[in-house]
């Protein structure tokens, strides 16, 4: 049987996602630590393993060798053997963490580890419940992301009303972040909210924004870039006005100016002036 590899899919933060973050209300919402590595999966091809990273199929020779020489590789590898015994075949996703992390967030560690985030069923097509992963995890003795919360939001304003509790959190145990997941039904949903992110103040907008008036020769510049476009056919207003209305709208933007009200009597001005 061979395998074809599938790639961890990208996180935004919750605000960001397709849905805006309603895609989390009224379903169970874990929220679990990000730890500071690389991303790096195992899997069976069907010939061999083979070890990947983020969207490359084969993981750089250097990353390979870095994550062989972990005890949790050959942990992994003896977890998919078994498994495999069953006619089950996974994508194993982890965090390879090294020494120093590339944030310098976290403690130095003595020895590399793998942290396994995340197991893919290439049968189903979805990824395993995070109680099976961890059971699985624990018995071969593969190393987990801690959860820091567990709910189930009525609104996107209750679960992103939580970061600042999130934050807190990883700033006491030195990590880069979290990241915040629904599995199963109809869809997985992913996201990441990172220590690293700015809170800002609320941004209020004012009402009524006044630009000043565009001044005469701003105007006859318009007026001039919209005869040249129209060429000919300047003279029928069918056609010139909507141009005209175009190169106002682009020289307001452009010089920061209120468009003029009376485009059509600017127009005609222009033709008593300049001709058609």
């Amino acid at each position: 049987m061979t395998v074809k590899w599938v790639c961890y899919p990208d996180m935004e933060r919750i605000e960001n996602n397709k849905e805006n973050g309603r895609e989390y209300i009224g379903r169970e919402v874990l929220v679990e630590e990000k730890r500071d590595g690389e991303n790096v999966s195992l899997w069976w091809d069907g010939e061999r393993y083979r070890v990947s990273s983020h969207r490359r199929v084969d993981a750089d020779v250097k990353i390979v060798e870095r994550l062989k020489s972990t005890v949790d590789y050959a942990n992994g590898v003896l977890m998919l053997d078994h498994l495999r015994e069953f006619g089950r075949e996974y994508i194993v996703y982890g965090e390879l963490l090294a020494n120093i992390s590339p944030t310098r967030l976290e403690p130095r560690r003595k020895h590399l580890r793998w942290v396994v985030f995340d197991m893919f069923d290439l049968g189903s097509g979805v990824f395993v419940p995070y109680n099976y992963m961890y059971q699985m995890l624990y018995h071969y003795r593969i190393p987990s992301p801690r959860i820091v919360d567990r709910l189930v939001p009525d609104s996107v304003n209750d679960l992103v009303s939580k970061k600042d509790e999130w934050m807190k959190w990883c700033r006491k145990h030195r990590r880069e972040g979290v990241v915040i997941k629904a599995y199963g039904f109809p869809r997985d949903i992913f996201s990441k909210e990172k220590v690293d992110i700015p809170k800002l103040p609320k941004l209020v907008v004012p009402q009524g924004i006044r630009f000043p008036p565009m001044d005469e020769h701003t105007i006859q510049r318009a007026l001039e870039h919209a005869r040249d476009e129209c060429g000919a056919n300047f003279g029928d207003k069918r056609v010139a006005m909507p141009v005209v209305a175009k190169h106002f709208a682009l020289e307001a933007r452009e010089h920061s100016f209120a468009q003029p009200r009376d485009l059509y009597n600017l127009y005609l001005e222009f033709l008593r002036k300049f001709g058609d």
